[in-house]
């Protein structure tokens, strides 16, 4: 038996993956060692105006932001009792379903060199960069930037679409449509994939899912109660060189492990039979039609210049959790505001501290020259784990 530690690329931060096999190059045993410091959030919010909390929010990850912040803001409100115009409810939930677009899009590109055949690669990145960069356009449309958007606040949004945005929305709208559709058909040819993604497909592992709905935020679909927060430690660190001792944490669910995400959204509530490993990308690759399809009913029901601003956006003292499907799987925030109208607790569930054991469990038994893109095709988040 030996152990390899192999460093991460096309993720989102940085982590090492060290693996045990045996003389046959198969993975007994797997660990996933964040290399990043942990940022430690938790301290981070206490004692601090709830307003300059949302803006750290925010920033906790570089490509979920606008959900981060929209439930961030949610918890507040829901705290202190305010109440969110409908015009500003659709532009939030415009700006989360465009962020899902934009994770998922980056997701492909980080993807392309492990789902597809070498020739194939140069024109269906282009594509991928065109499809992008629009989504990225429609955002700074809604939110007011491509990320961390300044419109985004505690009450609402603080601006609202004109006629002349609705329009250009509408219009990117049909080209990002355009763009995904073209993408898609890619998979349809079973010459354009690589020879690794097609091996993939063919191999099952049993899961465990869990979500609460496909565009949902309500949290009495689980209960909270049966979640668990533990260190992610190998048994062997101590006698590893090269393994960095940190404080990371994962999540389970009912004493197991689960798998978070698109394929657990599409599986439990859209009926997704994906097939292998390959699964979980075809289910978010299948979400990001969907993304369109609620985007365009959202669109319908934004007019020019409605009120996205509450009236009595007041600090209160209060508490909350908040429960939404991020792109990434189920995403939890927990706050409370104490008599000082300051923040006294702030603690997050991320869907990577579900899906790190997964992945963990998923690499025992499978070749370790596959244990990479496996990784990826989970695409998981290291700034949002090591928070």
């Amino acid at each position: 038996m030996q152990y390899t530690i192999h460093t991460m690329t096309r993720i989102a931060g940085d982590a090492r993956l060290l693996t045990f096999t045996d003389n046959n190059g198969i993975v007994t045993d797997a660990f996933i060692n964040t290399t990043l410091s942990n940022r430690n959030f938790t301290s981070f919010a206490k004692n601090k105006n709830p307003h300059f909390v949302l803006e750290g929010v925010k920033r906790i990850c570089g490509v979920c932001h606008a959900v981060q912040g929209t439930v961030c803001c949610k918890a507040f409100e829901d705290a202190m009792g305010i109440s969110v115009p409908e015009g500003g409810v659709l532009l939030r939930e415009l700006c989360t379903e465009l962020n899902r677009l934009q994770s998922h899009s980056l997701a492909q590109i980080m993807l392309t060199d492990d789902i597809f055949a070498s020739n194939v690669i140069p024109e269906i990145k282009e594509n991928l960069f065109k499809l992008y960069k629009s989504i990225n356009t429609a955002m700074e449309c809604a939110g007011g930037a491509m990320i961390n958007l300044p419109h985004l606040v505690i009450g609402g949004m603080s601006k609202e679409l004109t006629k002349t945005k609705l329009a250009k929305l509408n219009t990117l709208i049909s080209y990002i449509e355009e763009l995904l559709i073209q993408y898609i058909e890619n998979f349809k040819h079973s010459t354009f994939m690589s020879e690794e993604y097609i091996e993939l497909k063919s191999i099952e592992k049993s899961k465990r899912f869990l979500a609460i709905g496909l565009f949902s935020y309500d949290k009495s679909k689980i209960d909270l109660n049966f979640i668990e927060i533990l260190p992610n430690i190998p048994t062997n660190e101590q006698s590893i060189k090269g393994i960095k001792k940190n404080k990371d944490v994962v999540a389970t669910y009912k004493g197991h492990s689960v798998e978070v995400g698109p394929r657990a959204r599409l599986s439990l509530f859209k009926d997704f039979k994906g097939k292998g490993l390959t699964g979980i990308n075809e289910a978010r690759v299948r979400e990001m039609i969907l993304s369109i399809e609620q985007i365009k009913k959202i669109l319908k029901k934004i007019y020019p210049n409605d009120k996205v601003m509450a009236d009595d956006a007041i600090l209160k003292k209060g508490e909350s959790t908040i429960v939404f499907e991020a792109p990434r799987g189920t995403l939890i925030h927990s706050i409370k505001i104490g008599n000082n109208l300051k923040v006294s607790e702030y603690n997050i569930i991320f869907p990577t501290m579900f899906n790190i054991l997964i992945i963990q469990e998923i690499l025992k038994g499978m070749p370790v020259r596959l244990s990479k893109i496996i990784i990826r095709l989970y695409d998981p988040c290291i700034p949002c784990e090591v928070h």
